[in-house]
């Protein structure tokens, strides 16, 4: 095997997880396997901990102990291991001089470290300038010789002289936010809950000045309480040319020239998104039509919001944990979901254990709910209620073994009954009222038996 694919390897097999207790379990720890042997552990507590504050993305509290381990971290650990293998190239592994080459080689990493701050800081800055040619890839540098000679021949000066203002505004992402997407027509920038968040949050919204987010008022309380909640993102036209003007007074309104009615650059035409809170605001903070903007102009940012939609959809109507599922199609994000991907991608991503299965839909909508099969698969489901969706019940639905209660009211469409429902023993209550169904004799019979604690409600 290469050389550079052990490297590779080594990159890949190091944890994505960038927490510090990890990081301290997997490479500081001596770990015993099955077998007996004891496996020494890859780095000394001080290596690591030199290793993490190296990168100057890590994040630190005041005191100096670490909140965040920085996005470099993994890399630099990968580089420290992968001089193993250099002297594994020239001695056999175990040797003495497989050791003494070893010991030589990690001695020269931590004497050089105090250098590579400076190269990640620039190497950070320089690669979201468009005058920058070099990879952006930190790990296609196998060795930190590599990413020095990338950058070495750039004056950070005259970078940013030969880089006009509107091109930075572009291409660079304000400390504290995460370039996310980037695409063709759209830019995402995520902001989470981290010491410069805030700020982040206040530039893109133009202090309140440029839009009328509560999150940008740099006074206000508002955004702690959103990204205690979950993320926010923005989006924004990089095909607009306008950029936002300080239409807004910002905090207090305020109607001062002082230099907080500066203007970003940033495009008039952008979005800040919160799915904890199902908002999709304008700069005029107002909640545009998330489906038709996903389906028209901003069909190129589905694939990728489809997870964040996915994973917040049930936010404020699920209960225990998601294993309640409540949909009142037209007016949550569960219906929102499906206009934009298909129903199928709903069920098909339904907790296995889910015991509650709430979907209504009003009758003027005239929306036929197409089931598939796999909500019939889910064993624990005890409460299924499908009501103004319904023109026809699969045979399926005899395999929840466990259903008490089954409401498809409200389905006038809905023409019969299949006779599996008889199979459904532990079935209390059956309410088919408003529909056309001929109810099979086996319910009728359980509803006519005092001793069977049954209700049809017709």
């Amino acid at each position: 095997m290469a050389f550079t694919s052990l490297i590779e390897q080594i990159t890949r097999i190091i944890l994505e997880d960038s927490r510090l207790d990890v990081l301290i379990n997997k490479f500081t720890k001596t770990k015993k396997k099955k077998s007996g042997k004891t496996v020494k552990a890859k780095l000394k507590p001080n290596e690591l901990m030199q290793i993490v504050t190296t990168d100057p993305t890590s994040i630190a509290e005041d005191g100096g102990e670490v909140k965040k381990t920085g996005k470099y971290v993994q890399w630099l650990i990968a580089r420290l291991l992968g001089v193993n293998l250099v002297c594994e190239s020239q001695f056999e592994y175990g040797t003495q001089d497989w050791e003494n080459c070893a010991k030589q080689k990690r001695e020269l990493f931590f004497e050089d470290l105090y250098k590579v701050t400076d190269y990640l800081t620039k190497f950070e800055k320089l690669k979201t300038m468009s005058i920058y040619k070099g990879e952006k890839d930190i790990n296609k540098f196998k060795v930190i010789d590599d990413l020095f000679m990338a950058i070495k021949d750039y004056d950070l000066n005259t970078a940013e002289m030969n880089t006009t203002k509107e091109e930075r505004r572009e291409m660079e992402v304000h400390p504290g936010a995460e370039l996310v997407f980037d695409g063709d027509r759209w830019k995402v920038v995520k902001i989470t809950d981290n010491s410069l968040g805030k700020e982040a949050a206040c530039f893109y919204g133009g202090n309140q000045k440029e839009t009328n987010w509560c999150t940008s008022g740099p006074g206000l309380n508002y955004y702690q309480g959103y990204i205690n909640r979950g993320p926010l993102y923005v989006v924004m036209d990089k095909t607009d040319t306008s950029v936002a003007s300080p239409q807004f007074g910002g905090y207090g309104r305020s109607d001062d020239k002082d230099k907080d009615h500066k203007q970003t650059g940033l495009p008039k035409n952008r979005y800040q998104f919160h799915f904890e809170d199902n908002m999709f605001m304008n700069i005029d903070d107002r909640n545009i039509d998330i489906v038709e903007a996903m389906n028209g102009e901003m069909s190129e940012l589905k694939p990728f919001f489809q997870p964040m939609f996915l994973k917040t959809m049930g936010s404020g109507n699920n209960k225990d944990n998601g294993k309640h599922i409540m949909i009142k199609y037209g007016n949550d994000k569960f219906s929102k979901y499906i206009s934009m991907y298909g129903n199928e991608q709903v069920f098909d991503n339904l907790p296995n254990d889910i015991t509650r299965f709430y979907f209504e839909a009003d009758l003027k909508d005239n929306y036929i709910l197409n089931v598939p099969d796999v909500l019939y698969d889910k064993m624990d489901l005890d409460i299924l209620f499908m009501e103004g969706c319904l023109d026809y019940l699969s045979p399926k639905v005899g395999n929840l073994k466990n259903l008490r209660v089954l409401s498809i009211s409200e389905n006038p469409k809905l023409k019969e009954l299949p006779e599996t429902i008889c199979e459904l023993e532990n079935l209390t209550v059956l309410s088919v009222i408003n529909t056309g169904v001929k109810v099979p004799q086996c319910i009728i019979d359980r509803d006519d038996d005092p001793n069977d604690k049954f209700y049809l409600v017709q």
